[in-house]
């Protein structure tokens, strides 16, 4: 009974233990935070540009916090005339906006809002400026695409060409010359055997970066893993892709839980910016589980000074610095 007893507690320690890593990484990324936006206010632009940065990594599965960090993230890059890290800042916001409508409805001051759409109208695309500006009820514009394909498929039905055959009486006219077509048959089967190779070789469709790596953020966020973790490697796939899209893609892959690819993208992206350090904890969990531990040792020593040792960091920390080999 003693030892039943004993069991029950250290269960209800362990959950209890979890319970509170995870109210401590919520607390500690919503003070961050909080400290961010008081310093972007106080125009300690520096540090200001430090805490928003870890809470934007903090709330990479909250997209309205994520949103909210990397708009004054932005704001707070322009001022520091960093206008390429504003940029990378400012698309991130559309990145989560493909998961949802939420920039709509953040409770953002009205200047800061105006501030951004003009930085966005500056900085990003026509295309994703409109992702911003979309009203809340823009999802179900999704729909109509698929009313175009029925109209393919009716004009597949127009087949008069059976019936003009039956119709052209010509040939009975060259009756007498019957004998002429008996020699043509046999001589078709030898031009009919290469026209399927003529066929054969598949017609390479371009692959939508942009719309992939949406449906892959829609998977994730319903927690489809095998499906996203396709979804990523196909993008990855491309041999074109620029800095903030393989960015992207390092970062779902590693949500997806693919550490391979998660490696490959960073492999491709090469150096990190400044801005993007804290990134190097994912490459360092991902080496770990593909098996380069002295790989996995290096990138967490380096990503430690711009991340929080939270609980989930603590873990990861002990796992990579015990490793051997």
């Amino acid at each position: 009974m003693t030892y039943g007893r004993t069991a029950v507690l250290g269960l209800l320690l362990s959950l209890t233990a979890i319970t509170a890593f995870a109210q401590t990484d919520a607390q500690f990324y919503g003070n961050m935070l909080q400290r961010g936006l008081a310093n972007a206010a106080a125009g300690n632009d520096e540090m200001a540009a430090r805490e928003l940065r870890i809470a934007a990594f903090g709330f990479l599965d909250a997209p309205p916090q994520f949103e909210i960090a990397q708009v004054h993230l932005a704001l707070t890059y322009e001022r520091l005339e960093r206008d390429a890290e504003a940029r990378v800042a400012a698309q991130r916001v559309v990145a989560a906006e493909r998961l949802g409508n939420y920039y709509a409805s953040l409770p953002l001051a009205t200047s800061v809002r105006d501030r951004f759409n003009a930085l966005a109208r500056r900085l990003l695309t026509p295309d994703q400026v409109a992702l911003l500006q979309r009203a809340p009820t823009a999802a179900p514009p999704a729909a109509p695409p698929a009313t175009t394909v029925p109209p393919r498929t009716q004009p597949q039905t127009a087949q008069p060409e059976p019936q003009r055959r039956p119709v052209t009486p010509a040939p009975a006219t060259p009756a007498p010359v019957t004998p002429a077509p008996q020699t043509t048959p046999r001589q078709t089967p030898a031009p009919q055997t290469p026209a399927p190779q003529t066929t054969a070789p598949p017609q390479a469709r371009p692959v939508d970066v942009t719309a992939r790596l949406a449906e892959g953020e829609r998977l994730l966020a319903r927690n489809s893993l095998p499906e996203a973790r396709a979804i990523y490697r196909e993008v990855l796939g491309v041999t074109s892709l620029d800095h903030a899209t393989l960015i992207r893609v390092a970062e779902g892959a590693y949500r997806a839980r693919d550490f391979e690819a998660t490696v490959r993208a960073f492999t491709r992206l090469g150096r990190l910016r400044e801005s993007e350090q804290p990134y190097r904890y994912y490459l360092a969990v991902a080496l770990y589980e593909t098996g380069d531990y002295a790989g996995a040792r290096r990138e967490l020593a380096a990503a430690l000074p711009y991340i929080e040792v939270t609980g989930d960091v603590a873990r990861y920390k002990a796992k990579i610095e015990g490793s051997v080999r």
